[in-house]
């Protein structure tokens, strides 16, 4: 795997690295945890990975469309807090001064956007491997595209037939029948991980679920008929959440995002910026 792109869901990292890392502050009392954590991340992806490409993606201020076709989407999540907020423009700064893209997309989530350069990445035959833990992003996996989690654990096709018993595709199926509180899905009362496995093994997908709805009501599960009344009554909200779910991979995006390259990073500007914040052990590192 010589050409390599590593995608990172920065929006995930920002808030993984300020509840991970204890609260540090600079000389003018502003946080850099953050920060902190971004700078080991992206050493650690060169020194162990030794990377062609690195991408940094972060949601839009803008709406995404889903928010747009469902209100309750993500209505469960607290407002950004104000020390991560303080972060974004010396994080932006830190990034750019690395050399590495970062990319934002008004309408689409970074999700989507991730999911959006993984196939231009895949199309110029480069494994790619993106650095989150949303398990919306399971659908895109194949034979060339991973996901990195915790910066050591891969995973890949096999995994997710191992761990869910079925393919990366159907993820969007599964969560709209499991739920997925995270983003605020509930999912079909009286259907588990075993039942959603044995719907979709047996009918392919959703849609073909609903379309065979007579036919399950014929299969030895424990509360068949609950499960089946269940599947009817919430159809609507199901058939939804497959939308929400499901990546939006057809989105026209600007040609500059289309061939994103590292540029050689400003020693200069990243030296002043360590020192600036009381980074000085990668000031001797740089």
């Amino acid at each position: 795997m010589k050409k390599k792109t590593f995608i990172i869901d920065g929006t995930y990292y920002m808030y993984k690295y300020y509840y991970a890392i204890p609260m540090l502050k600079n000389k003018f009392g502003k946080p850099t945890n953050i920060i902190y954590g971004f700078i080991k991340m992206i050493r650690f992806i060169y020194k162990k990975y030794n990377p062609k490409k690195i991408i940094i993606v972060f949601d839009s201020k803008k709406k995404s469309f889903r928010k747009k076709i469902c209100n309750e989407y993500k209505q469960n999540r607290k407002k950004m807090p104000k020390k991560i907020i303080e972060q974004i423009e010396p994080l932006h700064f830190l990034i750019k001064n690395f050399g590495i893209p970062i990319v934002k997309i008004p309408l689409i989530e970074a999700d989507d956007a991730i999911g959006i350069l993984s196939k231009i990445e895949n199309k110029k035959k480069n494994f790619v491997f993106i650095l989150t833990n949303d398990k919306d992003m399971y659908q895109i996996i194949n034979s060339k595209t991973f996901i990195l989690k915790n910066l050591s654990e891969i995973i890949g096709t096999k995994e997710i037939k191992k761990k869910y018993k079925i393919y990366p595709k159907n993820i969007p199926d599964y969560l709209s029948l499991v739920g997925d509180r995270s983003d605020n899905i509930l999912g079909v009362p009286y259907i588990g991980k075993k039942t959603a496995q044995i719907l979709i093994k047996k009918y392919k997908n959703l849609k073909n679920i609903y379309k065979n709805i007579s036919k399950i009501k014929k299969l030895k599960i424990r509360n068949i008929n609950k499960i089946v009344a269940s599947l009817e009554k919430t159809k609507k909200k199901t058939i939804l959440s497959l939308k929400l779910t499901t990546l939006c991979l057809n989105f026209k995006i600007k040609k500059k995002f289309k061939n994103l390259k590292l540029h050689t990073p400003n020693i200069k500007n990243l030296n002043n910026f360590f020192i600036k914040n009381q980074l000085k052990s990668f000031y001797k590192k740089i």
